[in-house]
């Protein structure tokens, strides 16, 4: 793809963040080199090609659209649009500009922190559980009440080979990406920044796993008005893995190595 820092479709010029902070365009650009460096213009075309059906499909795959079943009151369930979502909610037909807003991750789609985060677990393990909050509860004499037991509800739509593509771009986000804020030595992440419009200033998220060779934390970072990820949301999760990998860490002899290779390991809980 070519990314002149805009998009036209139809009468609507759509920007690249690229064009409206810094005035510049990305240039070509591959799928692979687009997650890199957070290109929009990448996502508005293949937003465009995939349509509402792949995208909802794949978005429901990891969790979205739905209650992830965290042991908390008031989870929400979010929304994943498509055709007849659009029909029932305005009583309105799907059009080509609702197609590169999804792309991009906006318009319809609402997602919490929580959802994201059990995506990126999938992403990292392979396997979608139930997160909780609770390990156990016991009465005051000790006697066992209720013990967590991990509930896992699905996996990662993909295959072997585009998963291990996958991650090992998102860690090239961190490594020399839109997400080098989060660089943190003996404990490299993988992850994606990204922006949510509203009226006013953007809201910045930064999402991550870690270490990438073997996972054992999720970070999902929002900032409210924070506009851009790698300007704000990078930074906090950097905090988070630099406390974790000198507080944390259950391997820290391994130093994290950086290959994909060999089976993942999470703790999850």
């Amino acid at each position: 793809f070519d990314c002149k820092g805009y998009y036209i479709l139809g009468n609507r010029k759509a920007l690249c963040w690229i064009s409206s902070y810094a005035k510049k365009a990305h240039g070509k650009m591959t799928i692979l080199d687009g997650l890199i460096n957070s290109c929009d213009v990448v996502f508005y075309n293949l937003g465009l090609r995939n349509g509402p059906g792949l995208l909802s499909k794949y978005s429901k795959d990891y969790g979205l659209g739905s209650r992830t079943g965290i042991d908390l009151p008031g989870e929400l369930a979010g929304v994943v649009p498509d055709e007849e979502w659009k029909k029932k909610v305005y009583d309105d037909v799907w059009v080509k500009g609702d197609s590169i807003n999804f792309g991009i991750g906006q318009g319809f789609l609402i997602v919490t922190p929580l959802q994201m985060a059990n995506v990126y677990g999938t992403i990292a393990t392979g396997k979608r559980y139930v997160p909780h909050v609770v390990l156990d509860v016991k009465s005051r004499e000790g006697r066992e009440i209720f013990k967590y037991k991990n509930a896992e509800i699905g996996g990662i739509p993909l295959s072997p080979e585009n998963t291990e593509i996958l991650r090992d771009t998102m860690r090239q986000v961190v490594k020399c990406g839109t997400g080098i804020a989060a660089e943190v030595k003996d404990m490299p992440a993988a992850g994606k920044t990204g922006t949510a419009e509203n009226p006013g200033k953007a809201h910045a998220w930064f999402i991550c796993f870690a270490p990438y060779s073997s996972p054992e934390v999720v970070i999902a970072s929002f900032v409210e008005h924070g506009e851009h990820g790698d300007h704000v949301t990078a930074y906090i999760a950097r905090e988070i893995l630099e406390w974790y990998r000198d507080h944390a860490y259950n391997n820290k002899e391994d130093k994290a190595k950086e290959g994909s290779g060999g089976q993942l390991k999470a703790k999850i809980g």
